[in-house]
This record gives structure tokens, sequence and C-alpha cells, in this order.
């Protein structure tokens, strides 16, 4: 007789392909339309420097204004744990952030009294610490200060195991689901890919299980278009969405701007459209270049002035590249 053990799958509870059609379930429910919702875990993946702290910035401080990355939102409380910045990157990141939002000094209040940051304390994905953030999740409950949504930054400064190992990978989701569940709120895993250039889920650092393990999941990584000089694009592309139902676009273009007092993020739409609305504007500058050809460099820029700089440089480093233009013995820039 073979012994039955509680590891071992039943099929008490099959389901028909008739009765699995009528069955009904739920609407996701959303913090962040198609990228974040309660009771399930989003992965936000990218390479350094790739925006993922910038994007989870914005998320937890524009989510008052009702949209954030070109999606609906509602108002939430956020618990941030940052083991990848430091405080005081931290401080300075989310201080310009704040100061960047177009709302009432009131609204900003508000904001800044949801969010919760806990810095460069330790914190692991082990079930002691897990255990930790429960009692400690607890006592937010009984204040009524219950976060929505737990941002994680990075998974990769909190794990302890063999990243590239599946059982050690699938640890993290078996600690942090159930916390997901038991206290009704959205997780998000910041989490670095590999090397080169990162489109899909499986570029993720590590074992795939990663990014397998969750139910949702982003790229975000440097898009290289025409730009001002305090600004940085970001591609943000969705690669996974099992919830069902997806309301948001598959891949976006966002503007990262940077100036000394502030920082913002702006979703400025699809990238095909993007695309096309660059292209115009560049050829519209290319011809006012050979229309004020031959001139001097600073002189070009003067003439120009009625565009961004860093888009006028990007259009006259392309001309010199494909040699459209060039610099003669007077020191005027030429035709070719």
């Amino acid at each position: 007789m073979i012994a039955v053990t509680s590891n071992i799958p039943n099929f008490d509870h099959p389901y028909s392909g008739a009765r699995l059609i009528k069955m009904k379930f739920p609407e996701p429910d959303y913090l962040v339309d198609d990228f974040l919702a309660r009771r399930n875990l989003t992965n936000l993946t990218g390479p350094p420097g790739g925006g993922k702290t910038v994007i989870a910035m914005a998320i937890v401080t524009q989510n008052r204004t009702g949209e954030v990355l070109g999606r609906k939102c509602k108002p939430f409380r956020t618990l941030f744990i940052d083991e990848e910045n430091g405080l005081l990157q931290t401080q300075y990141q989310f201080m310009r952030m704040v100061k960047g939002l177009l709302i009432s000094k009131a609204e900003r209040a508000k904001t800044c009294e949801n969010v919760t940051f806990h810095c460069m304390e330790g914190f692991r994905t082990t079930e002691n610490w897990v255990n930790r953030l429960k009692g400690y999740l607890n006592d937010l409950k009984k204040k009524g200060k219950l976060p929505d949504l737990i941002i994680i930054d990075n998974i990769s400064r909190t794990f302890e195991g063999d990243t590239n190992t599946v059982v050690d990978a699938r640890m993290v989701h078996r600690l942090l689901k159930p916390i997901a569940i038991e206290y009704n709120l959205a997780i998000l895993l910041l989490s670095h890919t590999r090397k080169g250039n990162p489109t899909e889920l499986q570029d993720i650092s590590g074992s795939g299980d990663f990014g397998a393990q969750v139910t949702i999941g982003y790229i975000t990584k440097r898009y290289m278009g025409v730009t001002a000089e305090t600004e940085v694009n970001l591609w943000f592309k969705k690669v996974k969405n099992n919830l069902g139902r997806p309301t948001g676009p598959p891949e976006s273009l966002l503007i990262h701007e940077v100036t000394k007092d502030e920082l913002t993020l702006s979703h400025q739409g699809l990238v095909s459209e993007v695309c096309k609305k660059e292209e115009k504007i560049h050829e519209e500058i290319k011809e006012k270049i050979k229309e004020l050809l031959p001139m001097k460099w600073g002189d070009l820029l003067a003439n120009l002035s009625g565009y961004k700089l860093g888009t006028v440089k990007w259009t006259l480093s392309k001309m010199i590249k494909d040699k459209e233009i060039a610099k003669g013995k007077d020191g005027q820039w030429h035709e070719v």
C-alpha cells in the first residue's frame, strides 16, 4: 500500500472546462491600474540607473494626484524598505520629488505622512525577518496605519541564498505572498537585470523564478531619444500580468526630469507615438540647420533657441555622424 502524505496533491475538486468557463472571479483590486494590485506581487526590473527607484518614488508621491505612470490610481499608504540607496540618497530623491508635485501644501503634507521609510537596517527575505515584518504590520494595523503597499528596494540586497538557484529564489514568493494576502496589500519588488539590453522578464538577474513567481512584471531602462540635457527618457514595458483584464499600455515612455531642487516623472505616451513626434521635431530642426548654414556652432545654437538645447545638440550630432554637415577651415559648419 502506498502511504498518502500531505505533500501529494489530491484530485477531490476538479473543474470541468464547462464549469470553469461559467465561473466568475472578482475584479483585481488595483492600487495602480495594471501595475499594483492588492494580494499580489509585482516585479519592476531593470539595469542599474534604469529608473527603478525613481519610478518607485513617483508611485509613493504621485498617487494622491489620481494618476501615476499614465495609469489611474487611488491614494494609498506605503512602507518603503530601502536596502539599496541609504538614508541620505533616499531623503534627497524623496524631497525633490515632493517639491516637483503640482499639488497644494496640504496635499504634500498628506503625501509625506502616508510614506514610511526603513533604510539600510539589514532587512532580509528570511523567515526571521518576515516574522518581524508581520509584527510591525500588526502594530501599524492597531494604529490604523497599515500600509496598502510595501516596496522592497532591492530584492537582491535582501536575498540570502544562491540567486541562481530555483529553490532559493522561490523562498521570496513563499515568504512574501502570504503577507500580501493576510494584510490585503500589494508588494513591489525592485530587481536588477542581467547585463546587456533587457527586453523580457527572463532577462532578470539570477534565477528566472524571480520573475516567474510574481503576478505582474515590468521592465524599465534608459531610452536614447531626443531629449533635453536635464531629462532622461525611460522605456517602461509590461512583460507580464496574470490577473487578466489588462488595462494599461504594453510599453510607454516616461520622462525623468532632474533639476537642482526638483525631480519629476511624467508619462509621455506610447513609445511608437513618441518616436513619431521626435522624428518630426528632428526633421524640422534638420531643415532649419540647412537653411542657416554656413554658420559657427554657437550661432547655430542661438538661432535654434526655440527648441530644447538637448534636442538641437542631438540633431546636430546625428547630422555630423551621418556626414551631412562638417566643419570647414573657416571655423563654420557647412552642408556636405
